[in-house]
């Protein structure tokens, strides 16, 4: 995809990383063949990264007195997004349904923000509480297979995402000015120190990036179904 989104996830590909928040644990040392002068590479593309072009977000435009309210917007947003599919079994199918094979669902999607928000707030407390602490990954992957989002009920995930946003909400607001500038080292795309500022506003451009992909998912599994194509599995088994 020739997207900056999907541009980067490439770039994450080369160099044996997971496209997500991939953050390496203490310790920990990821099992690639990466070379100094290709880390150095991407550490220093990804510090120009401050924009997504394929959804107009930029980390710049967001005050992190503002972080707080754009995050309890987004839960309500998720969960207007499944609230037809709790009375229209039709609906349902069509946030259950993989619009391609390797594209996750609307529901997967919903899944996915919400584990991203959850695993946020003890990122942040644990960059509160330790000097620059190395993240552990969320291991987006693997999590949508172990964790067996395509099965969870959607009301159950309307509800768990408009909470985590609340909670993660909350946390962010009882933070003074100090607290902000906190450091921790950050792995998307490649380990890197940064603010929990940056944290909020990434934690909100992933849910502004993710509302436009169920979105987009959406109109693309209601068309598939209305045009009898086959329906994808939800996830690998």
């Amino acid at each position: 995809m020739a997207t900056w989104y999907g541009w980067w996830s490439a770039v994450v590909r080369w160099l044996h990383w997971a496209p997500d928040v991939i953050c390496m644990s203490r310790g920990e040392h990821s099992a690639t063949h990466t070379t100094g002068d290709d880390l150095r590479s991407a550490q220093a593309i990804m510090a120009t990264m401050d924009s997504c072009t394929q959804c107009d977000f930029s980390y710049d435009t967001l005050g992190v007195e503002e972080a707080p309210a754009a995050l309890r917007f987004l839960g309500s947003a998720y969960r207007t997004r499944l609230a037809p599919g709790l009375q229209n079994v039709e609906h349902e199918r069509v946030l259950r349904r993989r619009p391609e094979p390797q594209v996750w669902s609307a529901l997967e999607y919903a899944c996915h923000f919400r584990d991203v928000v959850l695993a946020q707030r003890e990122r942040l407390y644990l960059a509160l509480v330790e000097d620059t602490p190395r993240l552990a990954s969320i291991y987006r992957d693997q999590r949508v297979i172990f964790a067996r989002y395509s099965d969870d009920r959607i009301e159950d995930v309307a509800r768990e995402v408009d909470m985590a946003t609340g909670l993660l909400a909350r946390a962010f607001a009882r933070l003074d000015g100090g607290q902000w500038q906190r450091q921790c080292i950050y792995g998307y795309p490649a380990p890197m120190q940064r603010s929990i500022a940056w944290l909020a506003r990434h934690t909100v451009h992933e849910g502004r990036h993710h509302l436009q992909d169920i979105d987009t998912g959406i109109s693309a599994a209601r068309s598939a179904l209305s045009s009898g194509a086959a329906t994808w599995p939800h996830q690998p088994r």
